[in-house]
């Protein structure tokens, strides 16, 4: 049996696997010794001060982020319900730009 190894460092946590805003999340992973987090898109567009205030929660905290929560849904639509979510998918990587 191999041995593990490996830091918390080496590790990130789904932000949305903790509670409360999104700057007490971070806070929260940067305290435990998280290095790198995901977010999820509302994370940043719902951010009450807007989203360059939630950018700035993020590079402030220290975090790296490793990617945006993937968006689900595609599967078998048509017509205006496919043509909205390929909408927000464009919104999701102009707000990883």
């Amino acid at each position: 049996m191999s041995q593990l190894t490996g830091t918390i460092d080496d590790y990130g946590v789904d932000a949305a696997s903790l509670a409360g805003s999104l700057p007490v999340r971070l806070a929260a992973l940067r305290e435990v010794g998280f290095s790198q987090a995901m977010l999820s898109a509302r994370d940043l567009v719902e951010h009450p001060q807007g989203v360059e205030a939630a950018i700035g929660a993020v590079r402030s905290s220290g975090l790296r982020v490793t990617g945006l929560r993937v968006q689900r849904g595609f599967e078998g639509l048509a017509g205006p319900s496919h043509a909205y979510l390929t909408d927000v998918a464009k919104s999701m990587l102009e707000l990883c730009a």
